[in-house]
């Protein structure tokens, strides 16, 4: 999505982790001669790949999200988009296939390729970390567009969770990255 070659920096645009916004701040504020970018979501090592990226001294980041909220977006998005059947329920959503599927987000939270993270829910300060942390900032303030969506403030993405089998399937589905995301990173997801 983007990269600074001055900086060695690649930023990847995972699903549903404000990868939108996130573009459109790098793209506002941040791109210089040599630096490249692309609003399309791709996992780290096809950027690299694709851009032909020296690795020596790379700084490679992604954005994650709380697994849950995540699942709960991407229905409603496959929804709203037409990616999975109107008929679907959420139980539907998590159990069978569908045009979106959830779990290829494994790909984009492979760990042997990321170095850093933006944390969606802290979203405009992970930005402004990210830029003063690798020298990517000359004065850019905190990106504007990102605004958290919920499907309901008060419960949020609870609410569609309707049984334990749900939310024990997207446990199990990134178990590992939880464990990473808070040992590497310090970000403890729950339920």
């Amino acid at each position: 999505m983007y990269y600074n070659p001055h900086n060695q920096v690649l930023i990847s645009k995972s699903f549903k982790t404000a990868s939108s916004s996130l573009y459109t701040f790098c793209v506002t504020n941040l791109m210089e001669d040599g630096c490249k970018q692309m609003n399309m979501h791709r996992t780290i090592p096809i950027l690299i790949d694709k851009w032909d990226i020296p690795t020596d001294g790379l700084t490679r980041i992604v954005g994650i999200r709380n697994p849950w909220d995540y699942v709960a977006s991407a229905f409603h998005w496959a929804q709203v988009n037409g990616e999975c059947p109107l008929s679907y329920s959420f139980n539907d959503f998590v159990f069978k296939k569908s045009d979106f599927d959830w779990k290829r987000q494994l790909k984009f939270w492979d760990m042997e390729y990321i170095d850093d993270v933006i944390v969606f829910e802290d979203f405009g300060n992970e930005v402004q970390r990210i830029c003063n942390d690798y020298g990517l900032s000359r004065g850019v303030g905190k990106p504007t567009t990102w605004e958290k969506k919920t499907l309901n403030q008060s419960m949020g993405y609870r609410i569609l969770y309707q049984n334990q089998e749900e939310i024990d399937e997207v446990q199990n589905v990134f178990s590992d990255h939880l464990v990473i995301f808070e040992e590497r990173f310090g970000v403890k997801y729950k339920f």
